[in-house]
């Protein structure tokens, strides 16, 4: 059925406009390529379309491949974690084309072509989760930070970090074989205590060596 009226024109025109601008919508890793951190990402979100005769129908968005990956980073500090195809990630579309930030960066750019809002010019934000499927490493007042391999510092680390409870107790033993020591006595041939070495400090009750804020397994 062609369009009877001026009106019907013009919101056709409104409503294809609409179909094809993209802004943001959740998405799920195809690949994800860890030494430039971009990602093939597929839309998880149908595009629909309603035609002339006000028939209804969807169809699946293209996989977008290269997509950059935004971490938290700034002032020289950064965190990373790797993605794994299945991540849910949320897209945000630029307005103008990217391909000469994606090439060379930079601070001021006059982009050549003049798409606008287009998905091959999206950036996934890692971290999304659906409500239906919420993170479980959640804790009411506290940071989390849940992984199989974390690294303080920067990716070279390789010395393990000490644990309180661990280091209490070996200083403990160490404090009880040290207080039972006892040496023989030639006089009396009965053991007694070491002598204790002029300027020597005792060593004391021990004071706990745990961080106030910090806790690890």
């Amino acid at each position: 059925m062609q369009p009877t009226s001026l009106e019907q024109v013009i919101a056709e025109a409104l409503e294809d406009g609409r179909a094809r601008l993209h802004v943001s919508m959740p998405a799920r890793v195809v690949s994800y390529d860890e030494d430039t951190q971009t990602a093939s990402v597929q839309p998880i979100l149908r595009s629909r379309r309603v035609d002339q005769e006000g028939t209804s129908s969807s169809h699946q968005l293209p996989s977008i491949p290269k997509v950059p990956v935004a971490f938290p980073q700034g002032g020289g500090c950064s965190i990373t974690f790797p993605l794994a195809a299945g991540d849910e990630v949320l897209l945000v579309v630029a307005e103008r084309s990217m391909d000469e930030w994606k090439q060379a960066g930079g601070g001021d750019i006059s982009p050549k072509d003049p798409r606008r809002f287009d998905l091959s010019d999206a950036v996934a934000l890692a971290g999304l989760s659906s409500p239906s499927t919420p993170l479980t490493q959640v804790l009411a007042g506290a940071m989390v930070l849940a992984a199989n391999d974390l690294r303080l510092g920067n990716k070279t680390a390789t010395d393990f970090v000490a644990l309180a409870s661990l280091v209490l107790d070996r200083l403990t033993k160490l404090q009880t074989a040290f207080d039972a020591h006892m040496h023989a006595t030639a006089a009396a041939g009965a053991p007694s205590p070491p002598t204790p070495v002029p300027g020597m400090i005792p060593v004391g009750a021990l004071v706990s060596v745990a961080a106030t804020k910090v806790r690890a397994i």
